[in-house]
This record gives C-alpha cells, structure tokens and sequence, in this order.
C-alpha cells in the first residue's frame, strides 16, 4: 500500500491527489542534486588539503586557493538551491499528511556552518 492509498483510506474526504505533482518531483530532484553536490565538494576538498598528491603533483603548505574558490562558489550554489527547495517544499506543505524533504534543510545547515568556518579560517586570518 502506497502513500496515496493509505491518505485514502485513512482519510474521511475524498482524495484528489493521484500521483506526485510536478512541486513534488522538482523537490525530490533538487534534493538528489543537493546530496550529490556536497559529495563532489567532499572530493574538491580533499584534493585541496595539504600534503595530499594528485597525479603524482605535490600541493603545498595550506589548502589550495584555487580549489578553495571552487568549493566556496559551490557552496553558494547549495545555498541558494537549498533555500529555493525549502521554500517551493513550503508552498506544498498544506496538509497533516505532507511531508518536508530533509535533505534541504541538512545541506543548508553544512552550507551555512560552511561560510562561518572559511569566514573565520580565511578571511579573518
């Protein structure tokens, strides 16, 4: 039994939703984008630690400012994604039964705590 048929059958109204809309496909699209950005930011991090060889290329002292810049401009993009997808996960949050996405809110959170640790690494230093 699907979620739509135990809305229906729990429900004392008729149910007019049949099928995921297309509010909440985008959701589970952008969510999947999220969680795969930060993957590849995971990986731009590691290739811009220090002491770490790529293509048998030593990296020097400090992390890679060009790699930095990179993941600093993806987390932007995460940022704003993050906020877009809570925000039309919102426009469709009207009954008891909807649900939020979690992964928005989670990649918002890693974006935000993020910009305080390079405010605070990079900038301030």
């Amino acid at each position: 039994m699907d979620y739509y048929e135990r809305r229906k059958k729990n429900s004392g109204r008729q149910e007019r939703r049949r099928k995921p809309d297309i509010v909440v496909k985008t959701v589970h699209w952008t969510s999947s984008i999220l969680g795969i950005s930060l993957l590849v930011i995971l990986v731009l991090l590691r290739f811009a630690e220090p002491d770490r060889t790529f293509l048998g290329a030593s990296s020097g002292t400090g992390l890679d400012p060009q790699i930095l810049s990179i993941i600093m401009f993806l987390m932007v993009v995460v940022f704003l994604l993050s906020i877009m997808t809570i925000m039309l996960n919102k426009t469709r949050h009207r009954r008891k039964d909807d649900r939020y996405a979690i992964t928005p809110f989670v990649t918002l959170f890693i974006s935000v705590l993020s910009f305080i640790i390079y405010f605070f690494t990079v900038i301030v230093q």
